[in-house]
């Protein structure tokens, strides 16, 4: 009995400490899932909390981004910009060469010694005409008149008048005549300017003996007079035109050259430019009775004269255009606006060039298009505004709203590019302007 009790005892006591585990077990595993449950509790709100500061900060940085551009960029207010635009624009008109017309009068032929479009020097040889009251009985009275001069001078060889000296001036002069004729007449090759230098010092020479001579002989005086008459006479039959002045040589004509010159650019009409453009012009020349005989261009200043329909802006401007000519692509030059006038409702503008005018010497009636390419400041043609006739913008200068004038270049598709009106401004890319 007793030892069943002890068993029992014992069993009990077993009982009681299995219980026991199992009950640490189980409080144990509560204890843990309480504890997993509060780490995972307190990783949602520190998560929470990040995504707070995060939205939270985010929303501070625009709202300091917003009131920083609304420091910075106050409302109807830009940056204005460095841009380009490009112009051109189509037209019809007439070309005006600095150019002066010689004509030949009492010549009825003439033989070119320089070329079309040669550029030439002062005192160089043009042409040599030849005067149409020539004849040989002039050349052949001259001789007659010369051996009679000579019988003369041996018949009255005893007077003192005549001397060696004079009967060799005499021979040298009639040599002089005969190589004139043989020049003029195309017998022989010779620089007729000069033979008739010499044949003027020889009978200038002789002259002068005459005079010093102790006796007067009236009838050698009176035949001497005759022979100069007769030389003058044969010399003039045949004159080498030379260049008054340098420039280019043309001897092409088309009639307007008395009409359109730079003295009569203020005088030019929409109807003159048309009617020559349209080739329904009066030749100037025609009926006057001087043939021309050629033309002496500048080499370097040229206008032209253009129509159109309405003002064109960026010809105010005064700057440098492009006038690119319809006869090629190297007909392309620098020009400035010269002159503006308006008539019959139309604008007639004039370009002055002063690059070499050598491939247009014959041009008059030409199609071309000027042209430019304008670097300046980009801003909105809206805000661009006219004070007291003064178009400017509005600049922050300083915080201080500031009416800045300008001038416009020119527009295009909503966008104006302008400069300051004074050299001096302060205006530049990067201020903020008004729109």
């Amino acid at each position: 009995m007793a030892r069943t009790r002890i068993r029992s005892s014992s069993r009990r006591r077993r009982r009681l400490g299995s219980q026991r585990m199992e009950t640490s077990r189980i409080s144990a595993s509560s204890t843990g899932r309480k504890k997993l449950s509060l780490r995972k509790k307190r990783s949602r709100m520190d998560l929470n909390k990040a995504k707070k500061y995060l939205i939270g900060g985010a929303a501070a940085a625009f709202v300091l981004l917003v009131a920083v551009l609304l420091i910075v960029l106050r409302p109807g207010t830009y940056i204005i910009e460095t841009g380009n635009i490009s112009f051109s624009v189509n037209s019809t008109g007439v070309m005006i060469r600095n150019e002066t017309l010689y004509s030949a009068e009492g010549y009825r032929k003439t033989e070119f010694l320089a070329e079309e479009g040669q550029n030439l020097s002062q005192g160089s040889p043009i042409a040599d005409v030849y005067s149409s009251d020539y004849s040989e009985k002039d050349y052949q009275d001259l001789k007659e008149l010369q051996e009679k001069i000579l019988d003369y001078q041996q018949s009255n060889a005893q007077t003192g008048i005549i001397d060696e000296d004079m009967k060799a001036l005499d021979e040298q002069i009639r040599n002089k005549t005969e190589q004139i004729r043989k020049v003029i007449t195309r017998e022989a090759q010779g620089n007729l300017q000069n033979l008739q230098r010499e044949i003027a010092q020889l009978m200038d020479e002789r002259a002068n003996i005459m005079r010093n001579a102790s006796l007067e002989d009236t009838q050698l005086s009176e035949f001497y007079a005759q022979e100069k008459e007769l030389l003058n006479r044969i010399q003039n039959y045949k004159k080498t035109i030379v260049a008054e002045k340098n420039g280019i040589v043309s001897f092409y004509f088309d009639g307007t050259e008395n009409i359109l010159t730079p003295g009569n650019l203020d005088k030019l009409t929409v109807k003159s430019i048309n009617d020559i453009v349209n080739g329904k012009f009066t030749d100037t020349m025609e009926g006057s009775g001087a043939k021309p005989l050629y033309r002496m261009v500048e080499r370097n200043e040229w206008y032209i004269a253009l129509v159109f329909n309405k003002p064109v802006p960026e010809f105010e401007n005064q700057g440098q255009f492009t006038l690119s000519f319809s006869f090629g692509n190297d007909y392309t030059y620098d020009a400035e606006i010269f002159g503006h006038y308006t008539d019959a409702k139309k604008e007639i503008y004039i370009f002055r060039s002063e690059e070499d005018v050598d491939k247009l010497i014959r041009a008059r009636r030409v199609e071309c298009t000027v042209s430019a390419r304008y670097t300046g400041l980009l801003v909105d043609e809206k805000s661009v505004k006219e004070v007291n006739g003064q178009k400017g913008i509005y600049v922050d200068y300083d915080g201080k709203k500031t009416f800045e004038p300008v001038i416009i270049l020119t527009t295009e598709d909503g966008k104006a590019l302008i400069q300051a009106a004074n050299e001096d401004s302060p205006l530049h890319a990067g201020h903020e302007i008004y729109r």
